[in-house]
């Protein structure tokens, strides 16, 4: 049964572009448990694919172009890879179409302004699915912020990993060209928007990778927010990690799953063990895609903004593009020096 607390707004019938991994396991069923959208058509250069999909999914439409978008809908989800969302993006927004991209917006600064520019002179929507603003634990997390529940914000923490966790339908990951780069923009990109979206950004950092090819699979980023605190992220493909963000403040902290339905609070001076800890209830992975899916249904009708529109991913880009530029390698236990004995 579909949520009947999101906006009371005419649904917009929106194509998909792309029915790889995120169009399967999150875009299609946020929309199957959504008020407000209705998709319409699944694109994608395998048909037989986007045709075992639209089955599955019960979508009536299939078509292998992105020009057959305009044929029934008035908005897109890109679900593509990054190297190819300015193309489809231009050619969308020029038919008309209002536009909801993947992360990340794109691979560099000259696409990120092309899409702003072609959205602009559309007069339509270009959001960025920045999802995990949307999971009620980043909902508390903003919320706790904002109302100064915590005091002076000392330091936040979050370590983003997990070994081989997405089942990925394209290679485009193992590509720098395709993907803009590692670790960091593919995955990052999602605990730097958090950080930024409560915090702020940084005012000085220092970026550590374990590769000097903007193909990292592990990589830190750490130093001084503006608002004064300590940040620190860590992004891994390799390993599996906390996979939490913890916010210390002069009153509390408070820890949370990066993406989920609860938080813990621990007041000044309590330990963890403390507290008793209850087990968190599992993800509802679908209604978070649709609050997302309702958020850009909301821009497009003219109800507000996008809760992350395309200006976000393009600062977003810009500060990887910096991560990337002063990259420093992560020391390597096996990267040591070998000392050769003389030549008998």
């Amino acid at each position: 049964m579909k949520p009947s607390t999101q906006p009371a707004i005419d649904p917009v019938r929106i194509a998909i572009v792309g029915c790889g991994a995120i169009a399967q396991l999150g875009h299609l069923p946020g929309a199957m448990a959504s008020n407000a959208v209705i998709v319409t058509t699944l694109i994608d250069r395998d048909e037989d694919r986007a045709r075992s999909l639209a089955k599955q999914f019960c979508i009536p439409h299939v078509a292998t172009e992105i020009a057959a978008a305009t044929d029934h809908a008035e908005a897109a989800i890109v679900a593509l890879p990054p190297h190819l969302h300015r193309m489809a993006a231009e050619t969308l927004l020029g038919a008309g179409l209002h536009v909801l991209m993947e992360k990340p917006l794109a691979t560099n600064l000259a696409d990120c302004d092309a899409m702003l520019v072609a959205a602009k002179a559309a007069d339509r929507v270009l959001a960025v699915a920045m999802m995990r603003r949307f999971a009620p634990s980043a909902r508390y997390l903003k919320a706790a912020v904002a109302s100064g529940m915590l005091g002076k914000i000392f330091r936040y923490v979050a370590r983003s990993g997990a070994a081989d966790a997405w089942p990925s339908v394209s290679p485009f990951t193992f590509d720098a060209a395709q993907a803009g780069g590692g670790a960091l923009i593919s995955n990052g990109c999602h605990d730097l928007d958090l950080l930024f979206w409560l915090l702020g950004p940084y005012a000085d950092f220092e970026f550590h990778s374990d590769s000097a090819a903007r193909m990292e699979s592990n990589c830190v980023v750490e130093g001084a927010l503006a608002c004064g605190a300590q940040a620190t992220i860590e992004v891994s493909r390799s390993r599996t990690l906390a996979n939490t963000i913890r916010i210390e403040g002069e009153l509390a902290t408070i820890e949370a799953p990066l993406m989920g339905e609860t938080v813990r609070v621990l007041p000044a001076g309590a330990a963890p063990e403390d507290l008793p800890q209850a087990e968190a209830p599992p993800l509802d992975f679908a209604g978070v895609m649709a609050a997302q899916l309702a958020d850009f249904a909301a821009a497009v009708r003219g109800v507000r903004p996008p809760l992350a529109d395309g200006t976000v991913g393009r600062e977003m880009i810009a500060f990887v593009g910096q991560c990337y530029d002063r990259a420093a390698l992560i020391d390597l236990p096996w990267d040591c020096p070998v000392e050769l004995g003389a030549a008998a």
